[in-house]
């Protein structure tokens, strides 16, 4: 278990059951921040980046891994046990740890990626900023 990808995935599982269960009462796609007085919730609910890059990577995983996802899904956003999952998805408890740390292995790689990709811009940035103060 890689424990900064398991803390990741709690709080997008909890971010992930508020929006699915209607806390924000906006569409899953809209990034907005709202003020609810005397909620339940608190008061202040935002739509968190990391968690939103979060479920992005989750989606990808659901249309590559479908296995992995099942896991995801009984695992932090069901709550399940391992002897629960492993009855459900009829595998050994230990199977279930390795594709739970094949998760996280998916998670990190992909933010590893999405990393890359955002320095990768921000260098492009930089450089087309070069290149015009010189033209």
């Amino acid at each position: 278990m890689i424990q900064f990808i398991d803390k990741l995935l709690l709080d997008w599982a909890r971010w992930s059951r508020i929006r699915r269960d209607g806390g924000l009462g906006f569409p899953s796609s809209v990034a907005i921040c709202v003020r609810v007085s005397g909620g339940q919730r608190g008061d202040i609910i935002g739509i968190d980046e990391q968690s939103l890059e979060i479920d992005l990577i989750i989606a990808m995983l659901k249309k590559s891994r479908s296995e992995l996802f099942s896991l995801v899904e009984y695992y932090y956003l069901k709550e399940a046990t391992g002897h629960e999952i492993a009855n459900r998805l009829k595998c050994s408890r230990d199977t279930v740890y390795v594709r739970l740390h094949q998760v996280h292995q998916f998670v990190m790689d992909a933010m590893h990626d999405n990393e890359i990709e955002r320095q990768d811009a921000a260098d492009e940035l930089k450089n087309q900023k070069k290149f015009a103060k010189v033209a």
